[in-house]
């Protein structure tokens, strides 16, 4: 489980929330760790985030369910902090 640390003002149950959003969010960057392997170049990392915001955007566009939405959104953010570690601080 991720640990919120940071020093907001927010309450016991929006904290909850993001540590259990931030939590997703690190499983899925691993699970796409485990069967991809790190970015080898920005151009790759790019590749792999722009494609998931598309597939954001579709789910967006055709009002599907929150939870579809969702799962894509974690794809997105997990895909945005590979970049930062792989190309940025790697």
């Amino acid at each position: 489980m991720v640990n919120v640390s940071v020093e907001l003002r927010m309450d016991t149950k929006d904290r909850m929330i993001l540590e259990k959003i931030l939590d997703d969010v690190v499983k899925e960057l691993l699970r796409g760790d485990a069967k991809y392997g790190p970015h080898r170049s920005h151009q790759r990392a790019y590749g792999v985030l722009r494609a998931e915001l598309a597939e954001l955007k579709t789910e967006l566009d055709c009002m599907v369910s929150a939870d579809d939405i969702r799962k894509e959104a974690v794809q997105v953010a997990a895909m945005a902090l590979k970049l930062i570690r792989d190309i940025c601080d790697g």
